[in-house]
């Protein structure tokens, strides 16, 4: 095993939204494929909120980003969200990653972000130069196509979404996809 890892720091769903949202991306699929619209999809178990990607690190490294993702968690109450919008990144005219908006109305989902941010920065890990954007990917494209049309009827599960864990993932890169491994986990406000 290599001494470093990709890794992450996100905020899975409840399993009632994954499920929710499984079932809104395997219709999304269908109406892809009818289309002739082709991609890589995301498993459920892949589904998550990305707060901070800090690519490779240094294995001993974890350990000390274990105890951020504490400090933080300990700090934070349950983020109360929603799903707000199916969109695109980078557009939709050209979209490459197709996904859908969380709605953060308090402000605490990027609040943390930002948090881990700065705690990620103080370890070396380059800033991301991006705005943060809560939002769940749900398929990928390569290249890239218009998903223009297949957005303007659709209407996203009004579920509400409760996260309340912080994750430290490891991407293990695989010929059929990524697989994300939890390397530590602490729930909010505890």
């Amino acid at each position: 095993m290599s001494d470093r890892c990709r890794a992450f720091f996100a905020l899975p769903l409840p399993p009632p939204v994954l499920a929710s949202v499984e079932r809104f991306s395997a219709d999304l699929r269908r109406v892809c494929e009818r289309r002739g619209i082709t991609g890589r999809w995301c498993k459920p178990e892949q589904l998550h909120v990305t707060l901070k990607f800090l690519g490779y690190v240094e294995r001993s490294a974890a350990a000390g980003l274990a105890g951020t993702l504490a400090r933080r968690a300990a700090k934070l109450a349950p983020i109360t969200s929603g799903l707000a919008q199916l969109t695109a990144f980078p557009s939709t005219r050209r979209a490459r990653v197709l996904v859908v908006r969380l709605s953060d109305p308090s402000g605490a989902a990027t609040k943390l972000a930002a948090q881990l941010e700065d705690d990620a920065a103080t370890l070396g890990v380059p800033r991301e130069e991006r705005a943060f954007v809560p939002h769940l990917t749900l398929a990928r494209f390569k290249p890239p196509v218009d998903v223009t049309e297949l957005l303007e009827p659709v209407t996203v599960p009004q579920d509400p979404v409760e996260l309340g864990v912080l994750r430290l993932y490891e991407s293990r890169l695989r010929p059929e996809g990524s697989y994300y491994a939890v390397l530590a986990e602490a729930r909010l406000g505890h």
